[in-house]
């Protein structure tokens, strides 16, 4: 099988244990450049990822920091100063109603409806005394109903 080689064959027998060689190396390399290649990717990532945990973890501090420092401390004045805005809106609407009740309209106008309530008491007694005894003397019912 062997025993009839020519010097053709032979070249073409070494070049082509050669190309096979050098492609094998060339593959091997482009195994190893895309293995680095992707190591180098992971590297990134987990680098990343440990960057993204420790901005998580400051972010974290510093709300939990805020909320019960100088965080607490705003909350509380802001609550504060609503409060007192409440109670001092509270106060000025007591005053202005305590104005208003005693003004000189509202006097006559509760001074009216005392008249009126008196007159409508008086007018059904005087009814009632009509009715069981008869009239005792003349009374002018035009100012005693409303």
């Amino acid at each position: 099988m062997f025993g009839n080689l020519t010097g053709r064959d032979l070249t073409t027998g070494i070049l082509g244990g050669l190309n096979a060689g050098i492609a094998g190396a060339g593959a091997r390399n482009t195994a190893d450049a895309a293995f680095a290649a992707a190591q180098g990717q992971l590297n990134f990532l987990n680098q990343a990822r440990r960057e993204a945990l420790d901005a998580q973890l400051a972010q974290n501090q510093f709300n939990t920091a805020f909320t019960f420092g100088p965080g607490a401390d705003l909350n509380f004045f802001r609550e504060d100063l609503a409060d007192q805005k409440r109670r001092f809106r509270n106060i000025r609407d007591a005053q202005i109603a305590n104005e208003i009740a005693i003004s000189p309209a509202a006097k006559r106008a509760a001074q009216e409806e005392n008249t009126r309530a008196i007159q409508r008491e008086l007018a059904g007694r005087i009814g009632q005394t009509a009715a069981m005894f008869g009239s005792a003397a003349p009374v002018n019912v035009s100012n005693l109903v409303v």
